[in-house]
């Protein structure tokens, strides 16, 4: 009996000392139920694209979570210069799509370039 008593009383030991080395700060609250959890990120990043060393197009890449639809609007900087495009078709997620002549008289190849999802 004694045995017994002494092993419950170790296992009780054991347990309190494990659950008190939990951080409370990693416990992370599931959502209701029912529903999922969606991280939803729309973004876009763009790059000056053409031909020769002044191209005038940019070329658009999904760079979010979601498939942007046809007709998203973006806005794009390359330079002093900005615009704003539309897209023609769905973009999944790394997809790309190419705008020409946007940048009339063209831009230096290698030209850093923004875009912004509307």
């Amino acid at each position: 009996m004694k045995k017994i008593v002494s092993a419950a009383v170790l296992l009780l030991a054991l347990t309190a000392s494990a659950s008190a080395q939990i951080p409370v700060a990693n416990k992370v609250p599931l959502p209701a139920k029912g529903t999922i959890a969606i991280n939803v990120v729309k973004a876009a990043g763009c790059t000056v694209a053409g031909t020769g060393e002044f191209p005038a197009g940019i070329q658009l890449v999904n760079t979010g979570t979601v498939a942007l639809p046809a007709g998203t609007a973006i806005d794009y900087v390359v330079k002093a210069r900005s615009g704003t495009v539309k897209l023609t078709k769905i973009l999944d997620p790394k997809a790309t799509e190419f705008f020409n002549g946007v940048n009339p008289g063209g831009v230096e190849a290698g030209s850093p370039c923004t875009a912004t999802v509307k």
